[in-house]
């Protein structure tokens, strides 16, 4: 399931911090905590994830697009109708029980320095899910996260893989059989092969021109920083897990608005086409998986 929310702001301008991440999942959760359909859990293999999130659940949102919008260095601002897309791997007929409570709710808060800016949901629509097979390309919305713990002097520390790592797709190949065993109860005994798209990570500039910080809980004394990148990405495997890619995104933290992706139209490729089925899916390695 995938909405799209039109958000009207309550001021004629609005400004809310610009490492609003954390805010917006607070909001949010604060709005489904009332709906009478239960999203599932996240809980990773070792729970590292609780010192960061009280509540991790299975859902994404985008990033607020608003045409007239300035970026500073300490906020995001603007006028006018804003965009918002919100997914998760809930079926079509329970769709309408999730527009309602937010339709019920009529407002969005997302907290400043000053108190709150409110944005009104002028329209809700359910948008129509894409056909997956066995390959798709993906941009994403957000940058993506994924880990692993490592122990330096004797402490635990999370490591934030790069791009060009590795383990790093194959650790979110084994983050995707991981929301497959959640939502279906059963393992998946197939292939997810992750494959991203090196030409653009190149012209990018590699590992830092497509890295990006995200600031958990600002200014706080639970601030807490996440590195991630954005680069489109090619996964290949069932159309299930192509679909849990979509509704729920990929890597870590996806509550927090991470990891959410769009499908893009891939330009035909003649030397697969040649290639058996599956002689271009490369079994992810057992040394990727995050402790």
């Amino acid at each position: 399931m995938r909405l799209e929310f039109i958000l009207s702001p309550k001021e004629l301008r609005f400004s809310i911090p610009i490492n609003y991440n954390y805010l917006l999942f607070s909001s949010i959760a604060s709005i489904l905590y009332y709906s009478p359909v239960k999203f599932h859990s996240w809980v990773s293999d070792n729970q590292k994830s609780n010192r960061i999130l009280p509540n991790n659940k299975l859902f994404t949102f985008s990033k607020l697009i608003c045409p007239n919008s300035k970026v500073s260095p300490s906020s995001y601002s603007g006028f006018g109708d804003v965009k918002l897309l919100f997914s998760a791997p809930i079926e079509d007929d329970l769709a309408p029980l999730v527009i309602s409570t937010f339709k019920s709710r009529q407002v969005l808060k997302i907290e400043t320095s000053n108190g709150y800016s409110e944005f009104y949901f002028k329209s809700i629509k359910q948008l129509p899910e894409p056909e997956f097979q066995d390959e798709r390309k993906f941009v994403m919305l957000s940058p993506t996260i994924i880990s692993k713990v490592m122990f330096s002097n004797g402490n635990k520390i999370l490591h934030f893989y790069r791009i060009s790592e590795s383990e790093t797709a194959g650790a979110i190949a084994y983050n995707l059989r991981r929301k497959y065993e959640i939502i279906h109860k059963a393992q998946f005994k197939g292939i997810i092969d992750v494959e991203f798209d090196r030409e653009y990570v190149e012209i990018k500039g590699g590992n830092e021109g497509v890295s990006k910080l995200v600031t958990i809980r600002e200014g706080s004394v639970e601030e807490y920083k996440l590195k991630g990148f954005i680069a489109p990405v090619t996964i290949r495997s069932e159309p299930e897990i192509l679909r849990i890619a979509y509704q729920c995104g990929i890597g870590e933290f996806n509550c927090l608005g991470l990891g959410m992706l769009e499908t893009v139209l891939a330009k035909p490729n003649k030397s697969t086409e040649m290639i058996e089925k599956n002689s271009f899916r490369r079994k992810e390695k057992m040394e990727c998986i995050p402790v």
